[in-house]
């Protein structure tokens, strides 16, 4: 596997319909201020509604052209022989039996004109570090741990347990209970521990069940189960 970047991705593309844009206030033409004056864009940029949607047909299109064929099911994803290609807006991989396929389908995407830099052996992808253990791999997420922890307040190297929540307690709601105390937003450490479980962390899922029902009306209870 191969991980590669493209460089500047959107103004790549040439945009889709006539567009223009007003100036910044800091910007001065000879023709006058910029309450006067707009610009026609020529090239995609980012910001633009459509920008995501252009750049990725314009990638498909130079793709195809190099013999590349755009998976029917996941429009981020190409084929190429041996070779798979995948692109998430500009960090790609390529995927092969062999450093020499890899190298031949990297060396197809330079000849079309596009501004690629190649990352070497893949390691880190869209927030997942990927290690290899042999003929295993092996994925973590350590940023959105990290992101979870600093949020409820907890240290990185606190002692953890190794069962996140007993199988026998199961939480029931009780308005009675006190009302959380907002020291952490809820929602937030709900949806990133619910991304957690669902990619690399499968053993915490059926504790993240317990709490993600309590979303609307958190009470102190849950909260303290989340920080267990």
């Amino acid at each position: 596997t191969r991980q590669a970047d493209f460089i500047a991705v959107y103004p790549h593309a040439t945009i889709e319909c006539d567009l223009w844009m007003q100036l910044p206030a800091s910007i001065k033409t000879k023709a006058g201020n910029s309450s006067m004056h707009v610009l026609k864009l020529e090239k995609n940029v980012y910001g633009q509604k459509q920008a995501g949607h252009v750049w990725n047909q314009y990638l498909a299109q130079k793709l195809i052209s190099k013999g590349f064929k755009q998976s029917k099911v996941d429009e981020c994803v190409f084929y190429q022989d041996t070779v798979i290609f995948i692109c998430y807006v500009d960090e790609s991989i390529f995927a092969g039996p062999s450093s020499k396929e890899i190298d031949r389908a990297a060396s197809e995407l330079k000849t079309a004109v596009l501004d690629i830099e190649d990352r070497g052996e893949l390691n880190n992808y869209l927030g997942f570090n990927i290690e290899r253990q042999g003929e295993k791999i092996h994925l973590t997420q350590p940023h959105i741990i990290v992101q979870i922890l600093q949020q409820v307040g907890l240290k990185e190297k606190q002692g953890v347990k190794s069962t996140p929540v007993a199988s026998t307690r199961i939480l029931q709601r009780d308005c009675s209970m006190p009302l959380f105390n907002q020291c952490f937003h809820y929602q937030s450490v709900i949806g990133k521990t619910n991304y957690l479980k669902k990619c690399t962390r499968p053993d915490i899922a059926y504790a993240a069940h317990q709490y993600v029902h309590f979303c609307e009306d958190p009470r102190l209870t849950y909260g303290n189960v989340v920080i267990h």
